[in-house]
């Protein structure tokens, strides 16, 4: 499927070389003639869709590793770890143009990333009432 916006110079979407008009390989890399308008790393080409950005516009979805490591060593390391899984599938569905998908799995890491701090808070608090009154 070529798209020809404007004119514009139809490029490879796997190498990023220019394809003839018309043509169902790319000369470059031999992958089938899937194309988009441009080709620029770091971009969303066509994403213009559900939501995503609109296309040429820079891609940012926070993946959220940092806090969820920090979740799990000083929180809740059963939850922290989920919110790790989560947080580490980001950048590779940004990579291969999953927008949504990159969307959700950072949302996904955010949620459980709370969820880790509330279940360290709430067992820092039992372990504090527990050593006030003496119970252990």
């Amino acid at each position: 499927m070529a798209y020809d916006y404007d004119d514009d110079p139809i490029h490879c979407a796997t190498c990023g070389s220019e394809i003839e008009p018309g043509a169902r390989f790319c000369a470059n890399c031999g992958a089938a003639a899937q194309t988009s308008p441009s080709f620029t790393p770091g971009y969303a080409p066509g994403m213009g869709y559900e939501g995503g950005p609109d296309y040429g516009e820079p891609v940012h979805v926070p993946n959220h590793l940092v806090w969820a490591i920090a979740a799990t060593l000083c929180c809740c390391v059963p939850t922290g770890i989920v919110a790790i899984v989560y947080a580490a599938q980001v950048n590779g569905k940004l990579a291969a143009g999953d927008y949504n998908g990159a969307l959700s799995a950072s949302n996904s890491a955010k949620t459980w990333c709370w969820v880790s701090l509330g279940l360290g808070v709430v067992a820092a608090v039992v372990w504090g009432i527990v050593g006030l009154t003496g119970a252990i």
